[in-house]
């Protein structure tokens, strides 16, 4: 769908503009992957990547509990994602815990 402007340049301007913004999101993203993934690796290699995750988990579980109860039962990709990080750092501990038995 075209939008009614008769001006192109207006247009042009605008497409700019959504084009740096999703630049910078996806910057930002990125910055803080690599961030999280440079802690974990310090942590791993200091031998407390273990302790780590079993104080994470049950945080990541409330503030995504949070996270839903403050959007009234919609669906986010940040709850979700916080969802899916504590009850994959769950696992790596319940799989840890196994393995010291």
């Amino acid at each position: 769908m075209l939008l009614p402007i008769k001006d192109h340049h207006g247009l042009e301007t605008v497409l700019n503009v959504l084009l740096i913004r999703f630049g910078i999101i996806a910057a930002v993203v990125v910055a803080i992957v690599v961030g999280l993934f440079a802690i974990a690796l310090w942590l791993r290699r200091r031998g407390r990547l273990g302790d780590a995750s079993r104080r994470v988990a049950p945080l990541a579980r409330k503030a995504a509990e949070y996270r839903s109860r403050r959007s009234h039962g919609r669906s986010d990709i940040v709850s979700s994602g916080l969802s899916s990080l504590a009850s994959a750092l769950e696992r790596h501990d319940d799989k840890h815990n196994e393995h010291d038995r």
